[in-house]
């Protein structure tokens, strides 16, 4: 068997190929260079995006595909997080699409999707409000010629 590199960090997570620090369960996903210098420079690089990281080397044995064995004491444990409310937070979301599209649209067009009713809201009232202020600047530069 050979060696592989994959890059550690101080909560025990591992770098996986997207950038992502992950429990090393999947261990074909993870990062690793064949040599340690190759592993070095991923150090530098993820060290210069987050500077709080605290990244180590390690060295692990391959399998015979290429793919690093990551001893299990290694691997971190890291629990399923449960959302509380999280089923109604999704029927109050639906419910809002629902009064979004009853606002913004007609039957025959498409649901405006998450905050674009807002946004087009938010932008009509700056319309207006822009439009009011230059009805003023020339009432203004009106009164003065006069």
């Amino acid at each position: 068997m050979s060696t592989l590199f994959v890059l550690r960090n101080q909560d025990s997570l591992f770098i996986n190929r997207q950038g992502e620090w992950v429990s090393g369960r999947e261990a074909n996903s993870l990062f690793r260079a064949k040599f340690k210098d190759e592993a070095l420079n991923e150090v530098f690089e993820i060290s210069a995006r987050d500077f709080g990281q605290r990244i180590t080397v390690e060295e692990v044995q391959a399998t015979e595909k290429g793919q690093p064995i990551i001893p299990e004491e290694w691997v971190v444990n890291v629990p399923q997080v449960e959302v509380a409310g999280a089923e109604d937070a999704l029927a109050e979301n639906a419910q809002m699409q629902g009064e979004v599209r009853a606002e913004g649209t007609d039957e025959s067009s498409t649901p405006l999707a998450d905050g674009q009713a807002e946004q087009a809201k938010t932008e009509a009232a700056a319309d207006d409000s822009e439009a009011e202020g230059d009805t003023k600047t020339l009432d203004f530069f009106q009164q003065e010629s006069a």
